[in-house]
């Protein structure tokens, strides 16, 4: 439009933020708060050169710094008796605290579930994303995703054909060979050595190749027809896509928590992933009922009306039949 958004965007993701801790308190996976941090970061990258955003969003999609860290780790002077003593009492305080939160979750109250999240839920979380190097391939894709846009990477263009047929291709290529090399020699992090800290990279990047992969798939299957017997159906859930990650986790706290049916350690596996796969067919289904009456998802209308402090009009004047 030619104006200035930075200020707005930044506020949405305040909203987007605020959304995000009400929903940890729930569930202490949630990624809302990390994308509304990350996302602000985006604010002065978007000057950056295109060159510039695509070699460092592939630096830290691929975890480069996660393996250069890796590296010094293990060619680093073996730990003292002191700090392997350090290192297995917070082994031993971190297993204590799991199966803590494992009780809470499967027979504690709401006031517990959201005392834990708050807190050293949160703390782990934030663990784990240094730990395991998420934290910066998470604001690596957010800066492909960006550099995507300004190139209109995703008009059905020849070129555009062209580079996603190439990235099919040798994404297909490396993700088989990497995800070989992962099923060879799994990494471990019990103890820093070249094996792990290169088998973990393996994964990294069978991780994002194959993302490439589905991505590249997807885009070229639906450019190919895209009015098509499947993808046009999903448009709906992708349409809604926070409503229908909130609603997941609903599902979830209701099925598995105490505080629902209490099914956590109840169920297999398998059980547990055919609910889940059975309870997405049904958002499917209710997103493309529910866009047929309304604009916009319950929680996209909240969303934008907070970010432009009106209310947006949200009720179709007209029932499609889309």
């Amino acid at each position: 439009k030619g104006s200035a958004f930075a200020g707005r965007f930044a506020w949405r993701l305040t909203v987007l933020f605020a959304i995000g801790f009400i929903h940890g308190l729930f569930f202490s996976g949630d990624v809302l708060v990390i994308y509304a941090f990350l996302g602000l970061l985006l604010i002065p990258c978007r000057k950056l050169k295109s060159k510039t955003l695509a070699i460092l969003g592939v630096v830290l999609v691929l975890n480069i710094p996660g393996l250069l860290l890796g590296i010094a780790q293990v060619s680093a002077p073996p730990p003292s008796v002191e700090q392997q003593q350090n290192a297995a009492e917070f082994r031993q305080r971190f297993e204590i605290q799991g199966k803590e939160q494992y009780r809470i979750k499967q027979s504690g109250t709401i006031e517990e579930i959201f005392k834990m999240n708050a807190t050293e839920s949160n703390l782990n979380k934030l663990f784990f994303l240094l730990f395991t190097g998420r934290l910066w391939i998470t604001f690596g894709y957010f800066l492909l995703g960006l550099l995507a846009g300004r190139v209109i990477l995703f008009r059905d263009t020849e070129p555009n054909r062209l580079l996603f047929r190439r990235l099919l291709l040798w994404s297909g290529v490396v993700a088989a060979i990497t995800s070989a090399i992962h099923i060879a020699f799994p990494s471990s992090f019990e103890e820093p050595t070249f094996a792990n800290v290169l088998s973990y990279f393996a994964f990294t990047v069978q991780q994002s190749t194959l993302a490439a992969f589905i991505l590249s798939a997807v885009t070229l299957m639906y450019w190919r027809n895209p009015t098509g017997r499947v993808l046009p159906k999903l448009a709906a859930t992708g349409r809604m896509g926070l409503t229908t990650y909130l609603m997941q986790t609903a599902f979830g706290v209701i099925l598995f928590f105490g505080v629902g049916f209490g099914l956590l350690g109840k169920i297999g596996v398998t059980a547990s992933v055919a609910s889940g796969i059975a309870f997405f067919i049904l958002q499917i289904f209710f997103a493309r009922w529910w866009l047929q009456r309304f604009k916009m998802g319950p929680f996209e209308w909240l969303w934008r009306s907070l970010t432009y402090f009106k209310v947006q009009p949200i009720v179709r004047t007209q029932v499609s039949t889309a």
